[in-house]
This record gives structure tokens, C-alpha cells and sequence, in this order.
């Protein structure tokens, strides 16, 4: 079962690293994407830093100071639990499975490149398998992948890597069978089988970020959790 649902971390890419010494640029304003206030998702958040010292307010409007204690990490006063932060400062994760992801804005599609000269033509059959550059969308590329367990017999965290090839997600490191994809609006969802197992995850991608949800039962029971995702390539 933790093999198993270990693949889910095809879905895309890294979260914090309390690895990091450098105090990261966490001012601004995020949303709420997993675990929000009275089921408050997409609502905004905002931080605003000097230095060390933070100032909160989470999707519900409620204020509280905060500061960072380490590297990669902040502790929030008011609401007594700590959060993870990525070095970029694109996604934090408080203890509880709250995730904020900065709002970075709409999502940039990457236009398809035609032919100069070439006329835009309504076509009516899939173009063919060797113009894959065509199928290119603005998540392609190698991404890092953090998996949370907030429920369940699994192991607490895992970490992949996959690509995003043409919009599908591509995961080459074990024999089940994994079927995921990410839709021109970044709605992600991936879904993974072996040996009478199963586990799926759902979230959204901007361009170099994301994050979502993830369920999975077998044998030995249920788990449940959150994922983070951050472009490397």
C-alpha cells in the first residue's frame, strides 16, 4: 500500500525545505488551496515581512503575528502550529495540512507555434504523433513532488520527481500503471493502479507551482493527504 500510494507523487513537484538557511521574500498575497477556514479555497491570504518578524492573515481574516524560527520555517502565535515554507516562497504549509500558494495571477498558456506563413486551418482528426511539439502545454517539463499522509497507515511524507510531457503526467519508476493529466486551465488529476490497489489525487498547477489532494485504499487500508508541486526543469 505505501509503494503504492508513494506513486502519487507523479502528480507534480516540490514544497518546502527546511534545509534552507536563506530567509526567503514571503510578502504578498497567496491563496488558500487545501485545508481552508470554513471551507474557504481560492480565498486570499497575505503576509506581510520585516525581516524576521511576519504578519498573518489567513483566508478567514484573522490576524496574528508570526516569525521565522529557522531556516524554512515560521511559527505562527495566535494559532500555535508552525509551517514549512519553499525556498522560493511560492507554497507554505502549515502543520495542520493548511497549504497557501502564492497568487501569482491568470496562468500563462504557452501559444502553439505554427509554420510561417502557415494559415490557422480548422482541423477535425488529431494532428500526428511526430508533431509533439505542437502538444506542448505551459506545465511541460520536470517537476519535484512532495506527498503528505494526514490519514492513514502510510509513511508521513514522500518525495519524486516526474515529468509533464504534452500535458500528460509521466511517471517511469515502478510497474503500475499511472494515468494522469493536466487540463490548459492546470486542474490536475492523476490516478494510479497495481495489484488490487488504487489511489488518485486532484489538484491545480500555475505556471510553476501547485497543489491538491490525494485519497488511496487497499489492503491495508485507507490514507489520505495533501501534495505540493514546483517546476525543476
Amino acid at each position: 500500500m505505501k509503494a503504492l500510494l508513494s506513486l502519487l507523487a507523479g502528480v507534480v513537484a516540490l514544497t518546502a525545505t527546511a534545509a534552507s538557511a536563506q530567509v526567503a521574500d514571503l510578502s504578498g498575497r497567496y491563496r488558500c488551496v487545501n485545508m481552508c477556514r470554513d471551507g474557504l479555497i481560492g480565498s486570499p491570504a497575505f503576509i506581510t515581512q520585516n525581516g524576521w518578524d511576519l504578519n498573518l492573515v489567513n483566508e478567514a481574516g484573522e490576524p496574528t503575528r508570526a516569525w521565522i524560527d529557522r531556516g524554512g520555517h515560521i511559527w505562527v502565535q495566535n494559532w500555535n502550529e508552525g509551517a514549512i515554507y519553499s525556498p522560493d516562497g511560492l507554497v507554505i504549509q502549515f502543520d495542520r495540512g493548511t497549504v497557501w500558494q502564492r497568487d501569482l495571477g491568470p496562468v500563462e498558456v504557452v501559444p502553439l507555434e505554427r509554420p510561417r506563413g502557415q494559415k490557422a486551418t480548422r482541423r477535425t482528426v488529431p494532428p500526428p504523433v511526430e508533431s509533439a511539439a505542437l502538444g506542448r502545454t505551459a506545465f511541460d517539463g520536470s517537476w519535484a513532488v512532495v506527498i503528505n499522509t494526514q490519514m492513514g497507515n502510510c509513511d508521513p511524507q514522500y518525495q519524486f520527481a516526474v515529468q509533464i510531457i504534452n500535458g500528460d503526467v509521466v511517471y517511469q519508476a515502478g510497474p503500475a500503471n499511472l494515468q494522469g493529466r493536466v487540463a490548459p486551465d492546470g486542474s490536475v488529476w492523476v490516478s494510479v493502479a497495481a495489484a488490487g490497489q488504487s489511489a488518485g489525487g486532484e489538484g491545480r498547477l500555475s505556471r510553476n507551482t501547485g497543489g491538491g489532494t490525494w485519497r488511496g485504499q487497499g489492503a491495508g487500508g485507507n490514507c489520505a493527504g495533501t501534495w505540493q508541486a514546483a517546476r525543476r526543469g
